[in-house]
């Protein structure tokens, strides 16, 4: 996105609602876009708002690209973060994979501590197909075993 179209979208959005604003950022990986854009963000908000006005950030990844440096920037600018998990491994490996056929299950949950490491404790999008809704009690006692509590379920059987 260039800056212009950056600018012109935050002032219109400020126009619109002077005293808060809500960005969701999600829709294939928000994190590509990397961490000096999210910086530029929020420093738009700063420049083109008044004193008074707030702004929230929710934003829904599968985590492989979080950082420290991420997570204490989405800490200190309140970001609300949302982590995309289907249960264990053996359960979120069947549809979340990299390019290369890795799982994505370990980067996720090491996104996890990183984001509870900066004073962020994440909620969890768990996508139910026709290949993990036999294991309902099993992905349950999953996020109750890792004390992720803040459920979303997406259902993708029906």
């Amino acid at each position: 996105m260039t800056t212009d179209v950056l600018d012109f979208l935050i002032k219109t959005y400020i126009e619109y609602s002077p005293q808060h604003l809500t960005f969701s950022w999600h829709g294939g990986e928000p994190m590509i876009a990397g961490l000096p854009f999210y910086e530029k963000v929020v420093e738009k908000i700063a420049t083109f708002g008044n004193p008074g006005l707030t702004s929230y950030h929710m934003m829904q990844t599968n985590g492989t690209l979080m950082t420290d440096e991420f997570a204490r920037f989405f800490s200190l600018n309140n970001f609300s973060i949302g982590v995309s998990i289907d249960g264990s491994e053996k359960i979120h490996s069947k549809h979340r994979f990299l390019n290369n056929g890795d799982s994505t299950f370990h980067a996720t949950m090491k996104a996890v501590k990183i984001l509870r490491s900066n004073k962020i404790e994440p909620a969890v999008i768990c996508t139910v197909t026709k290949k993990s809704y036999r294991y309902a009690k099993e992905i349950l006692r999953f996020f109750v075993k890792n004390k992720l509590f803040e459920l979303s379920f997406s259902p993708c059987v029906y």
